[in-house]
């Protein structure tokens, strides 16, 4: 990042001793002057999109290896999923078009790590002296939704429920997961994560919603058939609801 700075720097200020120099010898026009003045002001951005881009990178690569850190403590969770986890961030970094050599190096670290420590067997008071808290799993996942990183925040929601299926949050999280492929486009996942919820926690605050949104999503994928069969199934089954309302108005609107 350092280095990535400097250059910026470096261009700006040989920029500006081409303008200097110019303006000096007294031969530029003041077409020339504009142009070369636009292309300081384009440096001067670049430079500090540059700068925003870098920082959001370090900042995601410092969330995931926090998350990681406290994964490692735990000797019962799935390296392969995991591994699958880290090539996922490094797929999003590398679709921003950045060289990620240095992540690459690190997550082959980081690997190399884990499968160590699982091959170590550990006594009860060394898997006991660092535990994952379920609420602040829950929290790192929905921290990523909240700033629409939703490949991130569906991992920490997999793992919360792989680790936690008995946790009161357990629904909200599952509703979550079936939010973020809803938002990610995955609108068939999306669904089988609504109507699971609604099976494993028909009691659940989630439930009417995600009736609701399983018809959307059969929307999305022209499901119309499935569509209505899910407005009228949350009708019948939360017809108090806020989203049975909003049912009824899509099965009017679909010929019910």
């Amino acid at each position: 990042m350092k280095r990535r700075a400097k250059l910026g720097s470096i261009a700006l200020l040989c920029a500006l001793g081409l303008i200097i120099l110019i303006l000096s010898s007294g031969c530029a026009t003041r077409s020339e002057i504009k142009r070369f003045q636009q292309q300081m002001d384009y440096l001067v951005k670049a430079n500090q999109y540059e700068y925003k881009k870098l920082a959001q990178i370090d900042s995601l690569l410092n969330e995931q290896q926090k998350l990681l850190r406290q994964l490692q403590a735990t000797h019962d969770y799935d390296l392969a999923r995991v591994q699958e986890e880290l090539k996922t961030v490094e797929n999003i970094l590398r679709e921003s078009g950045y060289k990620v050599s240095a992540l690459t190096q690190q997550i082959k670290s980081m690997e190399q790590e884990i499968a160590k420590r699982q091959a170590t067997p550990k006594t009860e008071s060394e898997t006991t002296k660092v535990t994952i808290s379920a609420r602040e799993l829950f929290e790192t996942g929905q921290l990523d939704f909240n700033r629409g990183k939703y490949q991130l925040a569906k991992m920490s929601f997999q793992q919360f429920l792989s680790l936690f299926p008995q946790s009161v949050l357990a629904d909200d999280a599952l509703y979550n997961l079936a939010e973020c492929d809803y938002n990610l486009g995955r609108y068939r996942d999306a669904r089988e994560g609504y109507i699971k919820l609604v099976q494993d926690y028909p009691e659940s605050e989630f439930a009417p919603s995600a009736l609701y949104k399983a018809g959307l999503a059969s929307l999305k994928i022209d499901d119309v058939t499935s569509a209505k069969k899910y407005f009228q199934m949350l009708v019948k089954k939360y017809g108090h609801s806020h989203e049975a309302e909003l049912a009824k108005e899509k099965l009017k609107k679909l010929g019910k």
